[in-house]
């Protein structure tokens, strides 16, 4: 009896020092791996992706399909997209598989910011933009979504000011915030636990100059995905910094891409390394 009960106590402190190690693993990299480090993992990925020309041509036939039609009912016109969770026919990466649902948290982002910029976009904007980060910035082909870094590219080959940042100064967030005309910001989900993963939004400002953040998984009462405010309202968030914090419960901010029509340039003072590009002066 007494090997019984001593039996039992092993075993139950085996397991919380299993739990414990576990619980420690899973908060490992958001709490001690440097968002400049992530970014360098994100590129390394991106440089490891060959999707080959033939899935691209044939992921960008059926993306026409499932978006360019009239029976087209997941992408609403001059709409942000808030309804990831929808986009399981629209296909991304190399394996037949893979969808936007999965991992295209990214591309969605960019198409957001493109409206949010006063730029017309359709269903071939984001069979484009699919087929444009397929051959350039897909992270291991698709698995990991879009490198941060290929969005920041992105927006800079179009000519508009660029800056991508990866600081923890709180200061130096809500300046990119506040000298940006919108802001694609990749965050962990849980800054505890890298199991539930990295989410990348579009961030735009209201009339107010208040930040809402899109495709955040909200939900209003009838159950209809929409834009996430203070509260999981429409009232919008007094800072970038709120915003990207309150992606969901428990983010923390990894890197933030602000992005301008101004040729007055993105505020980035205080940031180390961070890239950056304005356009010149007319």
């Amino acid at each position: 009896m007494i090997k019984l009960k001593s039996e039992m106590k092993f075993k139950v402190k085996f397991k919380n020092m299993f739990k414990n190690i576990a619980e420690f693993m899973r908060a490992f990299i958001p709490q001690r791996i440097k968002n400049k480090t992530v970014l360098k993992i994100y590129e390394f990925l991106r440089s490891k992706s060959s999707i080959p020309p033939k899935r691209i041509r044939a992921n960008a036939k059926a993306n026409r399909t499932a978006l360019c039609s009239k029976e087209c009912h997941i992408l609403k016109p001059d709409s942000y997209i808030e309804n990831q969770h929808e986009w399981n026919d629209v296909k991304f990466g190399s394996w037949k598989k893979h969808n936007m649902r999965y991992s295209g948290c990214e591309i969605i982002a960019t198409y957001n910011a493109l409206l949010a910029l006063g730029e017309k976009v359709s269903g071939r904007t984001i069979v484009n933009l699919i087929s444009h980060y397929e051959a350039d910035g897909a992270a291991l082909n698709g698995d990991f979504g879009v490198s941060p870094t290929a969005i920041f590219d992105y927006f800079e080959n179009k000519g508009y000011g660029t800056a991508i940042i990866y600081s923890k100064d709180e200061a130096v967030v809500n300046r990119l915030g506040e000298s940006s005309d919108t802001v694609i910001a990749t965050v962990y989900n849980d800054k505890m636990d890298i199991m539930k993963a990295v989410h990348t939004v579009c961030i735009t400002k209201d009339t107010d100059n208040k930040y809402l953040i899109h495709n955040a998984y909200a939900k209003d009462g009838q159950g209809v995905f929409v834009r996430k405010g203070r509260g999981g309202k429409d009232e919008g968030f007094d800072t970038l910094q709120e915003a990207a914090v309150n992606v969901a419960a428990g983010s923390a901010l990894i890197c933030a891409v602000g992005i301008s029509r101004s040729d007055s340039g993105i505020d980035v003072r205080g940031a180390r390394g961070e890239k950056s590009h304005s356009l010149p002066a007319v």
